[in-house]
């Protein structure tokens, strides 16, 4: 039944994205209208956002991914604003074609995605409107360097950070410094795991696990498997490409296992509060699910957690209030082979896409529009 007759959702997303479509599906589950879809494309070719918001409006920002055109804008729009000074990878646009799981430049993508932030952001502000996710804050949780340094400044517990390293001889000079033998390199804008190395060392041997597989000509292309490699001079031109498109460097904490798998939580806060929880586990190193990997027993997990659940739980809502603009974000959550401490891996700004994961009945996209006022009797599921 439906209760609220005028809601107005507006989201910016590429509009067949799975995200869009599992918005669209919760929305109709719980008796509501379908949302206005406003792509990204149209955002950055200067469609003004006032033609299509009411003072009723909620808006919501959601991911361009899952859309060549979309990433091919972005990266053109990121080109020009590059740093001369730095070697990162740069990507010419004109006549670039689409090539399945290709890593281009993740940095030249985020700069173009942080400008259409940005012309979203200033139209909002003209008209005195908010999103649910505000175009800064979304700027910074795509940017884990800049998301580890707002957490660490504020005390939350975060994984041990390198400085910004160029290339593997940096990296390797760091951690014999610090007497590291086992780290995290990320892509400091990927998602998903893309570009991801788990690498570690022993009496001088080298092991690198990856998403990533090296092709010719220095290509590098993101895979829903990972990669074991062995060879040091493979290693170093792993490490070397990824390092060209600007990285985060953590040291590897080890994760906490249940029933015989290693796993992490993706913690759903919405309005201040934790809600939705995700186990994600792995027999492997890397936990995210779009690798073949299983969503745990979050009900196992909880009981063996006791009250560090609520530590864990005040963590990733402290972690929120660094983000006042924001009803919402996704919070990945590391509990330590003790089954005592605990850190925050990352947040993303789009992290709320979990089908099936309810609280109080609800999914994540009801749960925010609850908490906005919207106000619905019951959800039929679909």
């Amino acid at each position: 039944m439906r209760v609220n007759e005028n809601i107005d959702l507006l989201v910016i997303a590429p509009p067949e994205s799975r995200h869009v479509r599992a918005l669209q599906n919760s929305l109709l589950e719980a008796g509501l209208p379908h949302a206005r879809v406003l792509s990204w494309l149209e955002v950055v070719n200067g469609e003004p956002l006032e033609e299509h918001i009411s003072p009723n409006t909620i808006i919501k920002l959601d991911s361009p991914s899952e859309d060549w055109e979309t990433d091919k804008t972005l990266l053109a729009l990121g080109e020009v604003r590059l740093d001369p000074d730095r070697e990162y990878a740069r990507v010419n646009t004109n006549n670039l074609e689409y090539d399945l799981g290709a890593i281009l430049s993740s940095r030249q993508w985020y700069l173009g995605f942080a400008a259409a932030l940005e012309m979203i952001d200033t139209q909002l502000e003209q008209m005195g409107r908010r999103a649910m996710n505000h175009p800064k804050d979304v700027a910074v949780m795509f940017d884990k360097r800049a998301t580890h340094a707002k957490l660490e400044a504020a005390g939350i517990l975060v994984p041990p950070a390198l400085p910004p390293v160029q290339n593997f001889n940096e990296l390797f000079e760091h951690m014999q410094r610090l007497g590291w033998n086992r780290v995290f390199v990320k892509l400091a804008h990927g998602s998903g795991a893309a570009g991801v190395i788990a690498l570690e060392t022993h009496k001088g041997q080298w092991q690198a696990t990856s998403t990533v597989e090296m092709a010719g000509g220095g290509r590098l292309y993101n895979t829903k498997r990972l990669w074991k490699y062995r060879n040091l001079q493979q290693i170093m031109a792993l490490v070397n490409a990824v390092c060209s498109q600007r990285v985060h460097v953590e040291k590897w904490l080890p994760k906490a296992s249940f029933e015989h798998k290693i796993f992490d939580l993706r913690v759903v806060v919405i309005a201040g509060l934790a809600k939705q929880v995700l186990v994600r586990s792995s027999s492997g190193t890397v936990t995210n699910l779009h690798l073949g990997n299983e969503r745990g027993n979050w009900d196992g997990v909880r009981e063996k957690l006791g009250d560090i659940w609520c530590d864990v739980k005040t963590t990733c809502e402290r972690c929120m209030e660094l983000f006042p603009n924001s009803l919402y974000a996704g919070v990945d959550a590391l509990i330590q082979t003790d089954w005592k401490h605990h850190a925050i891996l990352e947040m993303n700004a789009f992290g709320d896409y979990h089908r099936n994961v309810f609280v109080d009945g609800l999914d994540t996209y009801q749960t925010q529009l609850k908490a906005l006022g919207v106000e619905f009797k019951h959800v039929e599921r679909q």
